[in-house]
């Protein structure tokens, strides 16, 4: 589910990364860190996944990385994203 996010997400907005957040039910549910939102809201941004990928696959947050106070993305030696780095930063934020 998160890379489907991810792809439709990167086509329009750029590096992007998708991680899964702690549900009560479902286990685990997608959110979204992107570079910028690039003029848009988040509830526009979740509206383009929706039509592109159908509701089922809604995400359950976005934030940008200043929102996370990062300028960049972390990245290891091979310079892949660590996205254990980003879901850190996601989930204390929204604890």
């Amino acid at each position: 589910m998160c890379s489907l996010s991810y792809n439709a997400l990167a086509a329009d907005f750029g590096q992007t990364v998708v991680v899964g957040v702690p549900h009560r039910t479902q286990g685990a549910q997608p959110f979204a860190v992107l570079r910028s939102f690039a003029g848009r809201s988040p509830d526009d941004i979740n509206d383009y996944v929706e039509r592109m990928l159908g509701k089922h696959y809604s995400l359950s947050g976005l934030l940008t990385l200043k929102h996370l106070g990062l300028d960049e993305f972390p990245i290891n030696s091979t310079h892949k994203v660590m996205k254990s780095e980003v879901q850190k930063a996601v989930l204390q934020f929204i604890s």
